[in-house]
Formats: C-alpha cells, structure tokens, sequence
C-alpha cells in the first residue's frame, strides 16, 4: 500500500464526513504522518507554519476517528489505517459506503442514495447509464481452505508487490477458484 493509494482513501472517507476533498495542508499532514515525520518536519517540508499545521491536524484527525471508530492522531496513522482500509464495517458510513462500485458493508441494500454521495470525482463520464454495482452479500460463504497457502501468497505478491491489474484463476469446476479468490 503506498501513500497515493492512502491519500485516495483519506479524501474518500473525508468526502463521504465533510462534502470536501482534502486541502493541501491535510494532504501535507497525512503525506507526514505517513512517513513517521514529527510536525515540524512536516512544516519545514510544506512551508506551512507548525501552529497551522497542528491546528488542521487536529480536526483531520477526528474526521478521521469519527468515521473509523478508533482514536487516530499522526503516531498510529499509518497502522490504523492500513488495518482498517480493508474491514470497514457498515455503521461507519451510516448504511451508505461504496468503494469502487464495489458494496462492502453486508447491510446496504443497493440504492440510488449510495451512487448519489460519490465523490465527483468518480462520477461516470456516461450519467445516463446506471453504474454496475457488484453485492458481496451475493458471494458464497467462505469456507475453510486447505493446502492452498503457495497459491494465496503467488496471488497476493501479485496484487500487492507486483500491482497487477489483472489475474485470472482458471481451472476446472470444483478446484476451488472461487474459495481461493474469496479467502485472498
């Protein structure tokens, strides 16, 4: 996970609170904090004051733990948002989070409402068509997995380290690429 990837999800979950991307001074402090960088040296690399910077800090930081459930400051940016970029539950977006047209939360029922408080950033070139939304309460149930660990890790050093944009997991039917694509 790099730090553009971070500040996406940031702006994304900052948009969904606050009707507003990141400015260039939040974007200065999570870029910091990211890189272990105390406030000072974020000031020093931004050309903002450590007052000012400390200030917006502040608020970002309990955006932040408003909408993630946990206490968030500059020390446990980093780990706190990689653990929780993936396992955001429903409550957090009151019912209403989408990421990449992607439904993640098992309560939301598809609406218009959710295709409506995107970001305009991700709006649809095409507004006339309806967005595809993919339901992951439609996916089969994960079960457990067995001696599969060397296909996972391939899969996963391909998606993480190497940033494939596109794996395909052929077989024939009953091998298991489903549970293997579920449990990755």
């Amino acid at each position: 996970m790099d730090v553009r990837e971070i500040l996406k999800f940031a702006d994304d979950l900052v948009f969904a609170k606050t009707g507003k991307h990141l400015d260039d001074v939040q974007d200065a402090v999570l870029r910091g904090a990211w890189k272990g960088y105390t406030y000072t040296q974020i000031a020093e690399e931004s050309n903002y004051s450590d007052g000012h910077l400390r200030d917006i800090a502040s608020e970002l930081w309990k955006i932040l733990s408003e909408l993630l459930g946990e206490d968030i400051n500059k020390s446990n940016f980093r780990s706190t948002i990689e653990r929780c970029r993936f396992s955001i539950t429903s409550s957090t977006f009151e019912n209403n989070f989408a990421h990449n047209n992607i439904n993640i939360c098992r309560d939301i029922v598809n609406s218009p409402e959710v295709s409506q408080g995107r970001s305009p950033s991700n709006s649809n070139p095409d507004s006339d068509k309806p967005q595809t939304r993919q339901d992951l309460r439609d996916a089969p149930d994960i079960t457990p997995l067995y001696d599969r660990a060397l296909e996972l890790t391939t899969l996963e050093q391909w998606i993480v380290r190497d940033r494939t944009r596109l794996i395909a997991i052929l077989g024939l039917s009953g091998i298991g690429k489903t549970a293997i694509a579920l449990h990755l």
